[in-house]
């Protein structure tokens, strides 16, 4: 068990002098402000005091000379007595047996947490099987964390080069998402994954099932973490715990009961007619007594599996659609008269026989009888067979042709609405959202296709908190703000900044801890960066011009890369970068620039707005430019 504190002093101290954290006092009126980090000096009685069951009362601190430590180490009773490798106010390092364990307390500071990184080299470089947690005080992505402050960049960028470099990897972790909380409300909550397990290729070979979770927070603001082995037998006397899918479907209930249960007691029946069956071998009344009891635990299953085949069966169903012939208005009549006749010629008899038996019966899904059969798959064996009368397959090339029809249709309906005024999309009238839900309750209901209200997003401004609550019950959405990502890019109404984009920084950053860049050829660095490395940045290249500061980073990166064949590390100047980048008739490497790359990105859109005729170009001319044509900014 790691606990950590507030930083102080490291030098160790006496056996007979131990620091642990005083245990405070449960109530419903904890104040999380004053008690985030107590701190407290004692003796081996004060230890004793805590009752700890199965714990060792002595313990390993990094407190000394009156100054409270940071870090106590607890073990239990049946480890072996660990030996200190290496101790300072931000981590301490044990071994038990032929492993290490550290636990670590990091500084708040940048600065201060770079003696921490030197001191993970040197653990590292022992080439042990190694386990490292505790509370880092930095995060690896934006990810890991919630309002507040932006990142600092370098900080975080730090930290990861220190993962990669040592070669460590973040244990597998359950529970909470976040590990620490300011414990304050509203705008001013924040939250962070700043405590984590992370160990190397040697641990994760000897205990390859060792995971960890993630606490509820009681006493303190960091969660507390949990780890073991997977594989570690459960103890007996662990409460039992309610499961949430046991009230979702009645039908496990009257049917079946607690399902757990109920095989549990099966397979007791089974286990026991076996045993009463092998003493008397020749007793044909103890084998009856074993034939009923298994086919009692595989009638049991049977109704599972028969119950999963019906749920599934049922959702594939044929389902006749209504559709609404108002829907149907706004498609313009593009098929002449002749042309409807030619289509609704009846082919001969001779035709459709040929057609139809040359056709694969397992690969026409649909209500024409030419279905697909499908199973259900169960524990590793099919269970089932029934045909699917409803959608396509996976991969099917009328899907999306069929999608693209009906997204039409949506579309039309909705801007016949706006040219009737009976919509007015920049405008959140009670009239008009009434006016959208009914087309899309019209749309659902002909087309089968449902809207996913739990992932559709609502942006409202320029408006009250009142009206943004009417609007978001009336549409029965949540509302969200900006900036918010939609199909991989940010958007925002103002400047793009650095956090927009940083997301392809550690992209790259993954994918350089993956390659061993040392065992490559500088010719296969080279493949990889001008058609990986660079090619990543596009999709958000063509849309945002990107800050200076990140195209730096990444460009650094890339060329520690190219020439070290790691990212992290930087060798001295043999040619300038910009000779690198120049083409190959040149005397360069044909490599291109990031900052070039984005500037023929946006003019290429910049192209496409001016002489496009497509609705999106259309709306940008006329936001963007004024009545003389000139283009503006507001």
């Amino acid at each position: 068990m790691v606990t950590s504190q507030a930083t102080t002093s490291h030098i160790p101290s006496p056996s007979d002098q131990i620091n642990v954290p005083k245990q405070a006092a449960l109530n419903n009126k904890y104040n999380f402000r004053k008690n985030q980090e107590p701190k407290n000096i004692c003796s081996a009685s004060f230890c004793q005091k805590l009752n700890l069951p199965g714990m060792e009362k002595m313990v390993i601190h990094n407190s000394c000379q009156g100054r409270k430590g940071n870090i106590w180490l607890f073990r239990n009773k049946c480890i072996a007595q660990p030996q200190v490798v290496s101790f300072s106010s931000q981590m301490i390092t044990v071994s038990v047996g032929d492993v290490l364990v550290s636990g670590v307390h990091a500084h708040v500071k940048v600065v201060q947490r770079r003696f921490l990184w030197s001191e993970m080299q040197i653990i590292s470089d022992l080439k042990r099987p190694w386990i490292i947690l505790g509370d880092f005080n930095a995060v690896m992505s934006d990810e890991e964390k919630v309002g507040g402050r932006l990142l600092n960049r370098n900080a975080m960028l730090e930290f990861n080069e220190c993962i990669n470099q040592y070669e460590l990897l973040n244990a597998p972790k359950t529970g909470l998402q976040f590990s620490w909380s300011n414990c304050q409300q509203g705008n001013k909550r924040i939250l962070c994954n700043l405590d984590r397990v992370l160990f190397n290729q040697q641990w994760l070979q000897k205990y390859g099932d060792w995971g960890f979770k993630v606490g509820m927070k009681i006493v303190s603001d960091h969660a507390p973490l949990l780890g073991g082995c997977a594989s570690i037998p459960k103890p007996r006397n662990t409460p039992r715990k309610f499961q949430k899918m046991w009230v979702l479907n009645d039908w496990n209930w009257k049917g079946f009961g607690n399902v757990k249960v109920k095989i549990k007691e099966a397979e007791e029946r089974v286990k026991v007619a076996t045993e009463f069956s092998d003493r008397n071998p020749f007793d044909e009344e103890a084998l009856n007594d074993l034939v009923k009891a298994k086919n009692g635990h595989a009638s049991r299953e049977d109704q599972i599996a028969q119950h999963l085949v019906n749920h599934f069966q049922k959702k594939f169903e044929f389902v006749p659609m209504n559709v609404d012939d108002e829907l149907l208005e706004v498609i313009p009549k593009v098929i002449t008269e002749e042309d409807q006749r030619v289509l609704d010629i009846m082919p001969e008899e001779e035709e459709m026989k040929k057609t139809i038996f040359e056709m694969d019966q397992d690969s026409a899904p649909g209500p024409d009888g030419f279905s697909a059969r499908v199973s259900v798959l169960l524990n590793g064996g099919p269970c089932g067979l029934f045909q699917v009368e409803r959608g396509l397959r996976q991969g099917d090339p009328l899907s999306p042709i069929l999608f693209v029809i009906m997204e039409e249709v949506l579309s039309r309906n909705i801007t016949a609405l706006v040219e009737k005024d009976d919509v007015f999309i920049f405008n959140g009238g009670r009239k008009s959202l009434l006016n959208i839900l009914h087309l899309l309750d019209t749309y659902q209901a002909c087309s089968g296709q449902v809207i996913n209200k739990s992932k559709s997003k609502l942006f409202v401004d320029d408006t009250t908190q009142q009206m943004k609550n009417l609007i978001s019950e009336i549409v029965n959405m949540e509302i969200a703000n900006f900036p918010d990502k939609y199909l991989g890019v940010y958007l925002a109404p103002c400047k793009v900044t650095s956090a927009m984009v940083w997301s392809i920084v550690e992209l790259i950053q993954r994918k350089l801890a993956a390659w061993k860049g040392r065992l490559l050829s500088f010719r296969d660095r080279l493949v990889l960066v001008k058609f990986v490395l660079c090619s990543f940045p596009i999709y958000s290249m063509s849309i945002y011009k990107w800050p200076g500061s990140v195209i730096k980073v990444c460009e650094n990166l890339i060329r520690n890369f190219l020439w070290t064949g790691d990212g992290d590390v930087r060798k001295f100047k043999t040619i300038s970068w910009k000779r690198v980048c120049t083409p190959y008739e040149e005397g360069g490497l044909g490599i291109k620039r990031l900052k070039i790359i984005n500037k023929s990105l946006l003019m290429k859109m910049m192209w496409k707005i001016l002489n496009s005729k497509e609705e999106w170009a259309l709306f940008f001319s006329a936001k963007f430019k004024d009545r003389k044509g000139q283009w503006t900014c507001n």
